[in-house]
């Protein structure tokens, strides 16, 4: 064989070996990449004499992330309607007794998946009341993020995140942590088990009531990531 033919041979294996690590290498990468994932809506919506259902939440293709939100918004969802059953609100008089969820705003990062869920129920009175869940995930095993793991990526202790939290909240006459709603911002934990992180910061939501009046709705204060 001439000297030129093997040339063209070992030019021609090395072309099938390129092309075979272009094929696989991204595959590897995509896997790993936060634009693989994305958010689908799932919705449930029915309604009888008694009560009304109208639920979004979201789904990422994670099945342990995906139904641990399914379980809060049905469970939540679940227990209006038991209350309906027993109450028959309908039936009794009173207003027809809802049940609503939605989503906003998904943070999809390398590391975590994030996303603010407000249910929602009502049952008569001025106004229904709404409880927010912080959604949070560890990206890599599909597990709720702790609250000491969102601390942790402040640098912070639950005191120091208080001390700054009362004083973002006191910036707003609205929020100032005074009077009945100066201990919804101690430093107790349930009072910080509501979190969000993206990639700057870990935000923290008071609920409802929680450091204001309900006027005010649900007050946010926001840590900077140290890692």
């Amino acid at each position: 064989m001439k000297p030129w033919a093997w040339i063209v041979i070992g030019v021609s294996v090395l072309v099938v070996i390129a092309a075979l690590v272009l094929l696989q290498t991204p595959h590897s990468f995509l896997n790993l990449g936060s634009s693989q994932i994305s958010v689908s809506t799932s919705t449930i919506s029915t309604s009888t004499t008694e009560y009304t259902i109208d639920a979004e939440y979201p789904q990422f293709g994670i099945p342990a992330v995906d139904s641990q939100i399914k379980m809060w918004v049905e469970n939540s969802m679940n227990d209006l309607i038991t209350q309906a059953d027993t109450d028959m609100p309908a039936e009794n008089g009173y207003p027809m007794y809802e049940f609503t969820s939605s989503f906003s705003n998904a943070y999809i990062g390398p590391d975590y998946i994030s996303v603010p869920l407000v249910l929602a129920q009502y049952t008569g009175g001025a106004h229904e009341m709404p409880v927010i869940i912080g959604a949070t995930f560890d990206r890599a095993t599909g597990q709720p993020v702790t609250l000491d793991e969102a601390l942790a990526l402040t640098g912070m202790s639950l005191d120091q995140v208080a001390s700054s939290s009362k004083e973002q909240l006191a910036q707003n006459p609205d929020t100032a942590p005074t009077g009945m709603w100066a201990s919804g911002s101690d430093p107790v934990a349930d009072n910080y088990s509501t979190f969000l992180i993206n990639q700057t910061d870990v935000t923290f939501i008071f609920q409802p009531y929680q450091v204001a009046p309900y006027s005010s709705g649900a007050p946010e204060v926001s840590i900077p990531r140290i890692k």
